[in-house]
């Protein structure tokens, strides 16, 4: 059985960390964020597609924008990229994606299924 006493030239690594937070999630009594609610609040619902490799050749919201509640749809025809990397700064971040989320009318390559 590993030990978890420290070695000589480790302080942490290995070593049995008392967590503050432990007593209060294991109890079910922890707050996270989607346990508040604040005057006003909205919810995003994201819809992906069910086609993998394809391309919307249009869409009409009409319906759903007259549903009580709907405050506004977002599409890649209505929707500005949410980041953009930073010219010259190509490759630096890599959990950016090259493909952004509702970019375009076909699904990124990284996204596409592979069979």
């Amino acid at each position: 059985m590993p030990s978890t006493v420290p070695t000589s030239g480790s302080s942490v690594i290995g070593a049995p960390i008392s967590r503050i937070d432990g007593p209060v999630k294991t109890s079910g009594n922890a707050r996270y964020a989607s346990d508040y609610n604040f005057p006003g609040m909205v919810y995003a619902v994201p819809v992906t597609s069910t086609i993998a490799n394809g391309k919307i050749l249009s869409i009409d919201t009409a319906a759903a924008e007259r549903l009580p509640g709907v405050l506004s749809i977002y599409h890649y025809g209505n929707f500005d990229a949410p980041f953009r990397i930073a010219p010259g700064e190509q490759g630096s971040r890599p959990s950016e994606p090259r493909h952004p989320i509702l970019e375009s009318e076909t699904p990124s390559r990284r996204n596409r299924r592979r069979d």
